[in-house]
């Protein structure tokens, strides 16, 4: 994955009803995208990159009480955030909100304390085949909760990256989350699922939410799926591959939360082959979507890597 990537370089050389949230760019307003673009699912790419560091990985956006946002995300092993009064332009936040953790997904709890879900980083020299989480007063300070959310056990989940939380129709609570299994030059990564009653305690769920290795989908990937409730039930964005629609960001649709359907045209393609966006967190904003995502060429980071995001009005 490419955040060990990214470690690796570094020491080389020297998360509508979605319970949480996820611009003017803080550096070089190119964008290799092409801003005002409409992709196939009717997202306009906006112009510049909402976060210009490489190494900033995996985001998560919160809508916070005032109508601004926070966006926590990886870098190099920790946690760490950036605020925003549009969801546009972003500011570093000092200090770390989880030291040791990736993929993390904030969410925000009916008496306003936020919970953040996250996997230790490959820094915390622990397995990583567990959901670990953190709670907080105020979305910035995080005290570790004990035990664990969720531990895989089967031989798909070597690795768990990605949990992502959802409330269910029933007043449970469903954690989508990414299972990496085999070697490293195959690597295999599925979406799973699993259930909790209390949002606490989660139990997999039978069978596979998203495979790759079924059609329409192909190749090795169905990875880092961000759950979204509308009407007809829940969408699923991931990053994949279509056998006829391509490359790039995917949607599925579900009534269930469990059976679904992928979408043949991609919300946001990729640019080229093996270089697109990956990562995507989509948050409810006024008048539609926001989509946060980054661009890299497979796992690793490149020169167009950083976060992004595109718009769609409506839902």
């Amino acid at each position: 994955m490419r955040r060990w990537v990214a470690l690796f370089m570094i020491f080389a050389l020297a998360s509508l009803s979605l319970m949480v949230g996820c611009g003017k760019g803080e550096g070089d307003r190119g964008n290799v995208q092409g801003g005002g673009e409409v992709r196939g699912g009717g997202w306009m790419v906006e112009e510049g990159k909402r976060i210009d560091d490489p190494y900033f990985f995996d985001v998560c956006v919160v809508r916070l009480e005032d109508g601004s946002y926070r966006m926590y995300g990886e870098k190099e092993g920790d946690v760490v955030s950036y605020v925003s009064t549009d969801g546009l332009s972003w500011r570093k936040e000092d200090g770390i909100r989880m030291a040791g953790a990736a993929f993390p997904f904030v969410q925000t709890l009916q008496d306003g304390r936020f919970r953040m879900f996250y996997v230790p980083s490959k820094k915390a020299r622990t397995p990583q085949n567990k959901v670990l989480s953190a709670i907080s007063k105020d979305g910035v300070f995080f005290e570790r909760e004990t035990g664990e959310r969720y531990i895989g056990g089967s031989e798909l989940e070597r690795t768990l990256q990605a949990p992502r939380v959802i409330a269910t129709r029933n007043g449970g609570y469903r954690m989508y989350l990414t299972a990496l299994s085999g070697p490293p030059e195959d690597e295999l990564a599925l979406t799973l699922s699993a259930y909790s009653s209390d949002g606490f305690n989660f139990v997999r769920e039978e069978g596979i939410r998203l495979d790759p290795r079924e059609t329409p989908l192909m190749g090795r990937r169905a990875a880092h799926a961000y759950p979204l409730s509308h009407a007809g039930g829940i969408r699923l964005y991931f990053a994949g591959a279509h056998a006829q629609g391509g490359g790039g960001i995917l949607s599925a649709e579900s009534r269930d939360g469990l059976a679904f359907t992928v979408n043949p045209v991609p919300e946001i393609p990729e640019i080229e082959r093996g270089l697109g966006p990956q990562d995507p967190c989509v948050v409810p904003v006024p008048g539609g979507l926001r989509m946060y995502y980054g661009i890299y060429r497979g796992p690793e980071v490149v020169e167009e890597s950083a976060i992004y995001s595109a718009f769609r009005g409506g839902d």
